[in-house]
């Protein structure tokens, strides 16, 4: 597992509502195939930020460009990574 993997996951098992169980639902799978639409992506944008206490890059602030749980974890990743550069 990736090392922001659990805590990504459990915000996008309580912004969308699926029948499918988020903690094994494939890293790279579509999210939009479990429900997953602009509404809900950014509002689970916005809960990310608030737990990572860090900002997505404007780039990747549409559900196309970030709609798998990897590569969420990628822009989670490197804006910690950009953050603590700086700090």
């Amino acid at each position: 597992m990736m090392k922001y993997e659990q805590k990504i996951r459990e915000i996008i098992g309580g912004t969308i509502e699926t029948d499918i169980p988020i903690e094994t639902y494939d890293a790279n799978g579509d999210l939009r195939s479990i429900g997953m639409n602009s509404i809900t992506f950014i509002s689970m944008v916005v809960a990310i930020e608030d737990a990572f206490s860090i900002r997505f890059p404007d780039e990747k602030l549409i559900l196309e460009e970030a709609g798998t749980i990897a590569v969420i974890h990628q822009i989670v990743e490197d804006s910690i990574l950009k953050k603590q550069a700086f700090e």
